[in-house]
């Protein structure tokens, strides 16, 4: 389930920060041999400039130290053809990692259901646009 490309969804999902649990989607970037895995949690909010014009792809704005990727709502993006009904962002500076184990501790398979498999050439474009955004931490860029 928490293979690379896998596109998951929470009933609740509960914050590192330990803000309230809610509703998220959960994206696999990569998982390694030993049980830990780079997410991220695809947003639909909006930090980008208004000034700047939003197509699907990678948006990296060096002199403002933001780099996403955006996917534009209703198009597909898994095998499946799931596309977000929003607009939607993952943001380089909130990419983190963490434990499988850790996360089959916390969740039981019935917490969350896989929505689908990204396209690889769509998760092969996330991950290059990730590596080279400016605001992500140096051992997420190694990982990528």
């Amino acid at each position: 389930m928490f293979e690379e490309r896998n596109l998951l969804y929470f009933d609740e999902y509960y914050f590192e920060n330990g803000n309230p649990a809610k509703p998220k989607y959960f994206l696999v970037l990569k998982a390694d041999s030993d049980g830990m895995i780079l997410i991220s949690l695809p947003s639909s909010k909006d930090y980008i400039p208004s000034t700047i014009e939003k197509k699907h792809g990678c948006i990296n704005i060096p002199e403002k130290q933001i780099g996403c990727y955006f996917f534009q709502n209703n198009v597909p993006i898994t095998e499946c053809d799931f596309s977000f009904p929003l607009d939607t962002y993952v943001y380089a500076g909130l990419i983190t990692n963490q434990s499988i184990t850790t996360i089959q501790y916390i969740y039981k398979p019935k917490d969350y259901k896989l929505v689908g498999k990204l396209k690889p050439n769509e998760h092969q474009d996330i991950l290059n646009c990730l590596k080279n955004s400016p605001n992500i931490r140096n051992k997420y860029r190694k990982l990528l």
